[in-house]
């Protein structure tokens, strides 16, 4: 028997998830941890792509990432590392992406970049926004971001 999940469930996920890979986050560039959760559906498969696959068939699945600032020319955001891992398995229906940082204000919904990112997957994505007390600080459908600037602090002078 597979288990419904409700709005209260996608969010016990996310959050779950997120708060593990804060852990794994490598930020010696900016400083701040970063983490994301993706809660994706599988696309619907033939009859020949079931007979081949040797993994779980579920239905629903969520995927962690953290921020990993290798070097200031290579910095991968957590949110896009969650999409990638979904999108690379077979889960092409985003449903909602869970964001969270060690920062003090964590309360932006994805950069620019992460956002343009999800807009070509599902523009109605909802995003959660966690805080540091793990509570949903925001919750706004992808589309609807623009009162959430996403503002920083760049190295033009």
């Amino acid at each position: 028997m597979r288990m419904q999940l409700n709005n209260f469930n996608r969010v016990e996920a996310l959050r779950e998830i997120v708060f593990s890979y804060l852990n794994y986050a490598q930020a010696s560039i900016s400083g701040h941890r970063v983490a994301a959760a993706v809660f994706a559906m599988r696309k619907a498969r033939s009859k020949s792509q079931k007979k081949l696959e040797t993994e779980s068939s579920d239905l629903f699945k969520v995927f962690g990432g953290c921020n990993l600032e290798i070097s200031i020319s290579t910095v991968l955001h957590a949110e896009a590392i969650a999409l990638y891992k979904a999108l690379s398995e077979g889960y092409t229906k985003i449903q909602a992406v869970g964001v969270t940082s060690d920062h003090k204000d964590q309360i932006k919904p994805l950069c620019g970049a992460c956002r343009q990112l999800y807009m070509y997957v599902n523009p109605m994505t909802t995003i959660y926004v966690f805080g540091k007390d793990k509570k949903v600080r925001l919750k706004v459908k992808l589309r609807d971001t623009m009162k959430y600037p996403y503002i920083s602090r760049g190295k033009i002078t």
